[in-house]
């Protein structure tokens, strides 16, 4: 397999490795964490990273989607654990893509501040911002090319590239939403639009990461990328499978012909995830939902055999 993701349990949470491997060797990168409050999580984030469970491969990159407990705890956890040099390649240069654009206003203020205090004690890791210009970084024999929302054509093509597109949130976004948080501090809304949503395409596959943002917003802004994919092998449910965060997915899932959907949820909720959206989904026969092992849905769902409960997903 060259291009593959393991989906690691969090429990209420997001946290997937995603892996990209050519004869030189492979790329790690993890995204989100699950939330800090519990221990577990960053004990089952170290156990995808050694040998008797995932790759034995060290982590090389690292992806915050935004500042909320449930996906950035675990980062913080795993950044200030004691071993961590064992878990991630600070011998070469490595990345950690993260807004940093935060005040005391916004949801887990405390934590975005704290991981940047983790980010600065090590100097190969470099830190990414999604608004930035183009980053490049050479790992492991793979290229891995960071295209920002200012969008620059990148690329040498005789090169074996990751190439990681980010889609949203814009610069302006993200200080218009600051402002807003003064007054709505529990409006989940705009917790959800400060989410990173980011495409990655290795060799001929390529896949979308939606994070807790919206399918309404992601789809408009794929038409300022240069040259939009024009299909996708994966697409991830946004936000744990929320309903109204996935509003035109089952539409854009036709579109894009796209048959691998991922849910990377290892505890259901009332609202996560919707079952209504799982069976518009799932009436095309030839879509497969891919789950954690753990995972426990309504009945009715559990009879549908388009769904693969497993950690690895090949793409």
């Amino acid at each position: 397999m060259n291009f593959f993701i393991e989906m690691i349990d969090v429990g209420i949470g997001d946290s997937y490795i995603i892996n990209m491997k050519n004869e030189n060797g492979t790329v790690r990168i993890l995204v989100d964490g699950g939330s800090e409050r519990k221990i577990k999580n960053v004990d089952n984030i170290i156990n995808m990273i050694l040998p008797h469970q995932g790759n034995g491969k060290k982590l090389n990159g690292i992806i915050v989607t935004h500042i909320d407990d449930d996906h950035i705890g675990g980062i913080l956890k795993l950044l200030n654990h004691p071993e961590v040099e064992q878990y991630i390649d600070f011998t070469q240069e490595c990345f950690i893509i993260f807004n940093d654009l935060v005040d005391p206003a916004t949801i887990s203020y405390n934590q975005g501040v704290r991981l940047k205090k983790s980010i600065d004690k090590f100097p190969n890791l470099s830190l990414v911002r999604t608004y930035e210009q183009n980053k490049r970084y050479e790992i492991n024999g793979l290229e891995i090319f960071i295209r920002g929302t200012n969008k620059v054509d990148p690329i040498d093509k005789g090169k074996d590239i990751v190439l990681i597109d980010i889609l949203l949130p814009i610069k302006d976004s993200i200080r218009r939403l600051m402002k807003k948080w003064n007054d709505k501090k529990k409006d989940p809304k705009l917790i959800n639009e400060s989410s990173l949503s980011f495409i990655v395409k290795y060799r001929d596959k390529t896949i979308l990461i939606p994070g807790d943002n919206y399918y309404s917003s992601i789809i408009n802004q794929l038409d300022n990328i240069i040259k939009p994919p024009s299909s996708f092998d994966l697409i991830m449910l946004a936000h744990h499978g929320a309903n109204a965060n996935n509003e035109k997915l089952v539409e854009f899932i036709e579109l894009n012909k796209c048959e691998k959907i991922m849910l990377p949820l290892s505890k259901a909720t009332t609202h996560h995830p919707n079952t209504n959206l799982i069976n518009r989904i799932l009436e095309h026969p030839q879509n497969q939902l891919f789950c954690p092992v753990g995972l426990q849905l309504p009945p009715s769902l559990k009879e549908k055999n388009q769904i693969v409960f497993g950690q690895l997903i090949e793409i």
